[in-house]
């Protein structure tokens, strides 16, 4: 079936204001030379003995061993890898997906369409196995610098020595040089493939348990490899936030707490827990509480709500100022197709595809009939907008076969999200009768013909 594309590019707004501000003169670099200002360095020493690597340790948390890297210098700091990196939301309500899918025509071929797909992933970390982590390292510390410093941990840095590789629906796992990785602050990436391709890896997106798109990233140090750190690229498992959230104080000291669904897709409640956490000018508190007035599992549409009380399990002091912590750990993501389509689609270039269909009746249905029932109009209704009419002047019985070329656009909605093969398009029959009656059948019909034929079994019944 012959498709083709057309482009329309979108009017950008612009959300900024420029400003010409003068910033006097430029700052250029400078040194002092230690041989005119010794002055400077004179409290500056270097001890070779000073230690400067890093000692491995591994510590088993949740049937898993995990490597902590003790710097020699400060033997109470220690270096930790992610245990993984997932598909991020924004920090903003309503923490849309930070996913980006772009179509645009392809270079040279008005039938075909490139997509550029963006995605940013941040580095997971269960605070539970640092917090079992310190038990253990804390004793590898020197008993006068843990009581000083304590024990301190910090993501690893590496920008070096990073190889992350990507595997797609279809293909084998494919390196990313081009991808920003860091350890601490996440990876940012984009994809540049084909239209089928893309639903391909959309498809994949909503795919529980094991995912068709998935990465590693590998990690050399010291010339050897750490254990490898998976992507999980899956939109019921991301980070980010999920809620808006309202709180108000009630006479008996329990918060009154207001969860908003703010994003794109309902959300299911499965347990929900709480803690209070007391507010002072010198250090917060965190005390046990309990949840009132929730029932769950619980089901919230985007934008729903759900009200309930947050009680403290001990009396509280009258006049402290509490804010209430969720541990939103058991409340689970159901991806919604279409909203996320929505939230993630580039709105700024426009590629509409398009098929020409060539629209045919006979012209014996518009014989004359004696009475009111005679059929003066046959119009072809495309579920996008556009027409084809036949009617008894035009359709005439010298014609065998009455045709009208017409360009139906498509929609890459319905590609994308839904069930539609590319090319495919629905439609519905109208008839319009000498008496003024006019019948139009009540549903779509599907068709990826290139040659749409309206026969007497097409036209809608006198009882539609």
């Amino acid at each position: 079936m012959p498709i083709g594309f057309t482009t329309a590019v979108m009017p950008i707004i612009p959300t900024y204001q420029v400003v010409t501000a003068d910033l006097g003169a430029a700052i250029q670099p400078f040194l002092f030379p230690a041989e005119l200002h010794g002055y400077i360095y004179r409290d500056v020493t270097v001890n070779p003995d000073q230690p400067l690597g890093l000692v491995r340790h591994q510590v088993a948390w949740n049937n898993q061993f995990h490597i902590y890297l003790q710097d020699e210098a400060r033997p109470y700091l220690f270096f930790y890898l992610p245990d993984s990196f997932k598909l991020a939301r924004a920090s903003q309500s309503p923490y849309p997906p930070l996913l980006t899918v772009k179509f645009r025509q392809s270079e040279g071929d008005p039938a075909g369409v490139t997509v550029s797909f963006t995605y940013v992933a941040s580095a997971a970390l269960d605070s539970k196995r640092i917090e079992a982590a310190t038990a253990v390292l804390q004793t590898r510390v020197p008993p006068a610098l843990l009581q000083a410093n304590g024990i301190v941990f910090e993501p690893l840095l590496l920008t070096e020595a990073v190889d992350f590789r990507l595997t797609l629906p279809g293909q084998g796992a494919q390196a990313r040089p081009t991808a920003l990785v860091s350890l601490r602050d996440g990876i940012q990436d984009t994809l540049t493939m084909s239209l089928m391709e893309f639903r391909g890896l959309f498809d994949a997106l909503f795919t529980r348990g094991v995912s068709l798109f998935h990465g590693v990233i590998n990690v050399t140090l010291d010339g050897e490899l750490l254990p490898p750190i998976p992507l999980v690229a899956r939109l019921d498992d991301m980070i980010g936030p999920l809620f808006d959230s309202q709180e108000q104080a009630e006479a008996d000291g329990a918060l009154r707490v207001t969860l908003i669904n703010a994003i794109e897709s309902p959300l299911r409640i499965n347990n929900l827990r709480a803690s209070l956490r007391r507010l002072h000018a010198d250090q917060d508190e965190l005390l046990p509480a309990t949840i009132q007035e929730l029932v769950t599992p619980l089901e919230l549409a985007s934008r729903a709500t759900a009200s309930f009380r947050v009680v403290p399990q001990t009396p509280l002091v009258s006049g402290d100022a509490f804010t209430a912590l969720l541990d939103t750990s058991e409340v689970t993501v159901l991806p919604d197709r279409d909203a996320v389509f929505t939230a993630i689609l580039d709105p700024t270039v426009v590629v509409q595809p398009v098929v020409s269909l060539i629209v045919q009746t006979v012209p014996s249905l518009f014989q004359p009939v004696a009475n009111a029932a005679a059929i003066v109009a046959i119009q072809v209704l495309f579920e996008s907008g556009a027409v084809a009419q036949f009617t008894a002047n035009t359709c005439t019985a010298a014609q065998a076969l009455c045709e009208q070329p017409l360009d139906v656009p498509l929609s890459l909605r319905d590609f994308i999200v839904g069930a539609l093969s590319l090319g495919t398009y629905r439609y519905k029959v109208r008839v319009i009768r000498a008496d003024g009656t006019v019948q139009e059948g009540e549903t779509w019909q599907t068709s990826n013909q290139d040659r749409l034929f309206i026969s007497v079994a097409s036209l809608p019944s006198s009882g539609q």
